[in-house]
């Protein structure tokens, strides 16, 4: 049957985790079950985009389930979409079609002039199907790209090196005012939007999340200097990190090595081998290599100047 279209609604977000964790391989998506996870939890509360992703994300749906879904982080003010399929065969040209269609109407940003739409799809440099189809659609491939990097990790625990003074607790003992102080600091957010706080709150209800693994780093005074959260699944050897930060006043003291090399050795409990960080210099400098590479193709609409 032709797969039917529909809107994305809160009460889907349990298929649409499970679709993403169905197989191991789809942690090597570019929008994974960790991203869904953080960015449904965080983004609704701290973004303020509060039912973004019912009007930005679709489902198409046969007899047998998701087919294909198009995923925003919850909105369309990043101008980014991802596709996820079912199988490599159900990436038809009709379904394809319908796809661009659904995510060059809902998922487009509109430009500052309000002369047309534009939006960026992010699509796995190994997709020969999907790179070819929207490359013949009129998309073009621009020189942004969103690397998977991995590291294996070592055969015996490391011992964490921390700064006299600075201990690492993690959520047994801590509360989502601590981490959304330290995510705030981290990346210099705005410290009066208290949706951070109320974001990581939502986010010890997810599924993978596991209190042990939500890490936070405190300086000699008490006060948060950095965190680490880690996901971790039965399905999967592969622990993901988001987020990871330090505090903008901390830098450059091995804070954020010793954050991961304390969530290496905590994950090793659950049977991970390896970790997915995030595309920065920092991770390569730590071991992490890249794995698998996704390119974004760039649409835009005709002006309506013409």
């Amino acid at each position: 049957m032709k797969p039917i279209f529909s809107f994305f609604t809160p009460a889907d977000f349990g298929r649409v985790y499970h679709f993403l964790r169905s197989a191991e391989a789809n942690d090597r998506l570019a929008y994974d079950r960790v991203r869904l996870q953080f960015c449904f939890a965080l983004h609704t509360e701290f973004v303020n985009v509060q039912g973004g992703f019912g009007r930005t994300c679709g489902l198409w749906q046969d007899d047998n389930g998701i087919v294909s879904l198009a995923l925003t982080e919850g909105g369309n003010q990043w101008a980014e979409t991802f596709f996820a399929f079912r199988s490599e065969k159900d990436k038809t040209a009709e379904l394809l079609g319908r796809m661009c269609d659904f995510a060059e109407r809902f998922t487009s940003k509109v430009s500052d002039d309000r002369q047309n739409n534009h939006y960026n799809l992010c699509v796995a440099d190994d997709d020969e199907i999907l790179c070819a189809f929207v490359s013949e659609r009129g998309y073009t491939k621009t020189g942004q790209k969103q690397r998977l990097l991995i590291k294996t990790y070592p055969k015996e625990p490391e011992k964490v090196i921390l700064p006299e003074g600075f201990t690492i607790r993690d959520a047994r003992s801590t509360s989502p005012f601590d981490s959304a102080l330290a995510h705030n600091h981290s990346f210099r957010y705005n410290q009066e939007n208290d949706g951070c706080e109320k974001g990581f709150a939502a986010m010890r209800a997810m599924p993978d999340y596991r209190p042990e693994l939500d890490l936070a780093l405190f300086d000699p005074e008490g006060q948060p200097a950095g965190l680490a959260n880690f996901w971790v699944s039965e399905r999967s050897p592969t622990a993901s990190l988001e987020p990871l930060g330090t505090v903008w006043w901390y830098r450059r003291m091995g804070l954020g090595k010793a954050l991961i090399t304390e969530g290496i050795n905590r994950t090793r409990a659950y049977g991970c081998t390896a970790l997915i960080g995030g595309d920065q210099r920092f991770y390569w400098d730590l071991g992490f290599e890249p794995q698998r590479e996704h390119g974004f193709w760039a649409w835009a609409s005709e002006s309506l100047r013409h």
